[in-house]
């Protein structure tokens, strides 16, 4: 069974019946419909005259300011805080000379040390003796013939199992 058929949606509409009490069905309608203004009011009225004003208990909005009024303000600060008066900052705002190694940017001069460094280092001669050179060179030497390496080959591939597609 693929995927498409798991999640796939019935197109026919199942016409189940839920059994439910009839005083629960009468709460839900009741909770759920809208209430006309006349009938507001007559329920704000009751309240009121019921006498039990002092036990009702008031929640205090969470937010203490107004959120149009705050997006206001900071909608200004952001404003003025994108307008950039360069007078108001104290960059040095002086020509620059790159090559006496001032501004952002490295001078030639700079360049060229590197460059010199690298030939430097390139004509350098390493101080290896003769028999560390030597030792190297047999360890990197395979020490194997040809005729021993295809025997080797030969037996990893009689001992590796070939399984058909």
């Amino acid at each position: 069974m693929s995927d498409e058929e798991v999640f796939r949606v019935p197109d026919e509409v199942l016409h189940e019946v839920l059994t439910i009490a009839q005083s629960a069905l009468k709460l839900i309608y009741e909770v759920r419909r809208e209430l006309t203004d006349d009938e507001v009011k007559s329920l704000t009225q009751d309240v009121i005259e019921s006498g039990n004003v002092k036990s009702l208990k008031l929640e205090l909005p969470i937010l203490r300011t107004d959120n149009r009024r705050d997006m206001g303000e900071f909608r200004k600060q952001m404003a003025s805080r994108l307008e950039v008066h360069i007078g108001d900052h104290r960059l040095p705002l002086d020509p620059v000379t790159v090559e006496d190694g001032e501004g952002m940017q490295l001078p030639a001069s700079a360049r060229s040390d590197t460059n010199e460094l690298l030939r430097k280092l390139e004509n350098e001669k390493l101080g290896v003796t003769r028999s560390s050179l030597q030792f190297l060179a047999d360890l990197v030497k395979d020490g194997f013939t040809e005729d021993e390496q295809w025997d080797i080959l030969m037996e990893q591939a009689m001992s590796t199992k070939w399984v058909k597609d």
